[in-house]
């Protein structure tokens, strides 16, 4: 019996550890390299209530991600964002007076986030994502000039990630952002955008 109870033991405690050893994988801190394609989309109000215009664009960002194990297979992940590049959402135009035009750009966007994850295999992880976003949006207007306005937002998605090593990580991501719509000269705008980004990290 004695020997029994050892024996189960044993295997609970070879199990924990399995258990543990592989939330290692994606556990501590990690810097990742992000590189994707972003489907941009603004919608107007104001004097040009109504139109809207989009633009797909290549995206790349850098992102801090801490992991934290809780419990069996589950991984809790908090981190930080920040975009490489501006994000472009093409040009509506209008009349007033002569043919205008409108263009917008997203700039230093960046984001906080949580991405509660679960590991399917050891060396697999699979995570929901909730974001808070905030960038500068400039408006380009020929008729009544520039202006710029700070957007903010929230952002959900899901993806995964492989640990290849220890320290190497691949993963892939799709997350869909809506920010806020802003005043800018005589009209508005609401941008948001759909992204699919491919990452290389380092997990420290």
């Amino acid at each position: 019996m004695k020997f029994a109870n050892l024996c189960l033991s044993a295997v609970a405690m070879c199990c924990m550890s399995a258990a543990f050893a592989a939330q290692g994988n994606f556990t501590g801190p990690s810097i990742s390299l992000g590189l994707g394609s972003s489907s941009n989309k603004i919608k107007y109000g104001g004097f040009l209530d109504g139109q809207s215009s989009s633009k797909t664009d290549v995206v790349s960002d850098l992102q801090f991600n801490y992991g934290i194990a809780a419990g069996s297979n589950w991984v809790i992940g908090l981190g930080a964002s920040y975009d490489l590049n501006d994000r472009k959402f093409g040009t509506v135009n209008y009349i007033d007076g002569g043919p205008q035009t409108v263009d917008v750009k997203l700039k230093e966007h960046w984001s906080l986030f949580v991405t509660p994850g679960y590991l399917v295999q050891p060396d697999l992880l699979v995570y929901g994502k909730l974001a808070y976003h905030g960038a500068k949006g400039e408006y380009h207007d020929t008729d009544v000039g520039n202006g710029t306005r700070h957007h903010q937002g929230i952002g959900y998605g899901v993806g995964v990630n492989y640990a290849l090593t220890r320290a190497i990580e691949l993963g892939a991501e799709v997350q869909y952002v809506s920010l806020s719509r802003e005043s800018a000269n005589l009209s508005n705008g609401k941008p948001s955008f759909t992204e699919a980004m491919l990452r290389v990290g380092y997990r420290f």
